[in-house]
Order: C-alpha cells, then structure tokens, then sequence
C-alpha cells in the first residue's frame, strides 16, 4: 500500500475481509473506524494518499490503440539505435507495414521498389512523429493523444539511446 501502489498514483485503499453473518450496522461501524484510524495515521504523516486524484488526467479526444502505440514507440527505438537510417529503413527494421515486410533494409535501393520505399518513408514518418507527440503530450499531462503540440522539444535520438539501452549495455560489460 505504501510503495507500489503509490507510485502508481493510486488512492489508499483498505483489503478488508468481513463476516457475512454480523449485523450491518456493526459492518458499517468497524469499517468506518478502520477508515477514521487510517485518516487519522495519514493526517500525522502529513501523506496525501486519500485523495484520489491523479495528477494526470486521460485524454478521451483520441482513441489510441495499443498495438499502434507499440509500433511507434519500435519505430523510435530502431531510429534512436541507427539514426543515420533513412525513413524506409527504420520502417523496415521496426516490421512498420505488413504490405513492405518484403523490403531489406540492408539491400541497395532499386528502381523496382521505389514506390513501396517511397509509401513506407511516408508510414515511418507519420509513426516517428505520432510517437513523438504522445510522449510530448503525455509529459505535459495529455495522455493518450498524438495532436500536434506548438512546444515540443526536438527529439535527441542519441539521447533516447542512451537512455534506453545504455543500462542494458552496461548488464552485458559487467561481469
């Protein structure tokens, strides 16, 4: 109750377990005091547990749904890993579109597949940018949406990089 929960911005909350064969005004009385006892405790500790307001409020003006919000968030990590990819190799590398599975990002660019490198530069740009707004919006308290916000801070590949895989490059060189 004092840690996990916390940190999930949950309210305090009571696991009670209660007799079914008590009168319910007794029921009522127990658990009120035990609600009291708990105010109370709080109240000392100066913690502000019984509210249960979150700081962040979800944003119904979008409906994201999770399997897209996966693929941009792999679409920032293919290009916070290799920044010098090109759109259509990110694209590529992260499994983007099941219709340019069959594009190498490692194969020279052809002629033939000029039309699909140009429709998945297009998809990989608009999941870089999506992904970039959500996380943008949700560190101002916006979640879930990817509108276009007038103060986002330009993305550090190299940054997230470090971020991301730099403790788990650090677990590997340990020994």
């Amino acid at each position: 109750m004092n840690e996990e929960w916390l940190d999930q911005i949950q309210p305090t909350s009571i696991i009670a377990s209660i007799p079914i064969g008590l009168p319910k005004a007794q029921i009522m009385a127990q658990v009120s005091a035990m609600i009291d006892d708990l105010t109370e405790r709080e109240a000392e500790s100066g913690a502000a547990t019984m509210t249960g307001d979150a700081p962040y409020k979800l944003s119904r003006a979008t409906k994201l749904h999770y399997v897209s919000v996966l693929r941009y968030l792999k679409c920032l990590h293919v290009k916070s890993a290799n920044p010098k990819m090109t759109l259509w190799q990110v694209g590529a590398t992260a499994g983007l579109s099941v219709q340019h599975r069959s594009l190498d990002p490692l194969a020279e660019p052809r002629a033939e597949n000029e039309k699909q490198r140009t429709a998945l530069k297009e998809l990989t740009s608009r999941a870089l940018s999506r992904g970039h707004m959500i996380a943008e919006n949700a560190a101002r308290g916006i979640f879930p949406s990817y509108a276009k916000c007038e103060h986002a801070l330009p993305v550090d590949y190299p940054f997230i990089y470090r971020k991301r895989f730099g403790p788990i490059q650090k677990a590997w060189k340990s020994p």
